[in-house]
């Protein structure tokens, strides 16, 4: 498989989980529609026309290093028929995240199109929200290779709830800390009505961080050493 690989550098990142308000909760990995989005600024596609390129695009995310997090205070204001409601949210924010994208087609005109997208953008390139620019350290089309049977998965996204698979942990240290993977209902797409913006085409995902796992029925990918799946 061929795909068009971006390692990409921000300073301040987030990815709020949709059902949190007061308190938003950053994911580490951002989710298909925020690498959509990515693409759409790329090309200069409006929201709608983004519409059909969540079915034909492939991505996948290696996160590559995190220097650390941090809380970011908004004071907001609610207005109100009598008179106006302020409160304070706090947003988790990724401080200097670097990350690997992959993005692939069903045409290979597209990948050659995007890419010289993102060496000449339309829009200004942000992940989060649309103040939150990033980098484009390196951009390059690659060929991916099929995961070696043995394969550990750290670092990124699987495309399902691993419990429901055949797996074993990889790398478990009881000496000290370690996060064990969690598991998000997130939609990979959205269409677009006359109420405005729907999610859909909602899926289990696996965020894995240092703890790896290794599973019986391997069908993901390989660059280099570098472990994951499209999705």
């Amino acid at each position: 498989m061929q795909a068009l690989r971006l390692r990409i550098k921000g300073s301040f990142n987030s990815f709020r989980l949709a059902q949190e308000m007061r308190y938003q909760t950053t994911y580490f990995y951002p989710p298909k529609t925020t690498l959509i989005g990515l693409v759409g600024a790329a090309l200069g596609f409006e929201d709608k026309k983004l519409e059909k390129v969540y079915d034909k695009t492939f991505v996948g995310i290696i996160l590559d290093r995190l220097d650390g997090q941090a809380k970011d205070l908004w004071r907001i204001v609610k207005p109100k028929r009598t008179e106006e409601e302020k409160t304070v949210v706090i947003r988790e924010m990724l401080y200097n995240p670097v990350y690997w994208f992959y993005f692939s087609f069903v045409s290979k005109d597209d990948l050659e199109k995007l890419k010289e997208a993102f060496r000449d953008p339309f829009y200004p390139l942000t992940l989060g929200r649309s103040d939150e620019l990033i980098f484009i350290d390196s951009l390059d089309v690659v060929d991916l290779r099929k995961a070696d049977k043995d394969a550990c998965y750290r670092w990124t996204v699987l495309p399902f709830d691993y419990r429901d698979k055949n797996f074993k942990f990889e790398g478990v240290s009881f000496s000290k800390p370690f996060s064990v993977p969690q598991v998000f209902k997130i939609p990979t797409g959205f269409e677009y009505k006359k109420g405005g913006r729907v999610p859909k085409d909602e899926r289990f995902f696996t965020h894995i961080f240092d703890v790896g796992l290794k599973f019986e029925d391997n069908v993901g990918w390989k660059d280099s050493e570098r472990y994951f799946f499209m999705f």
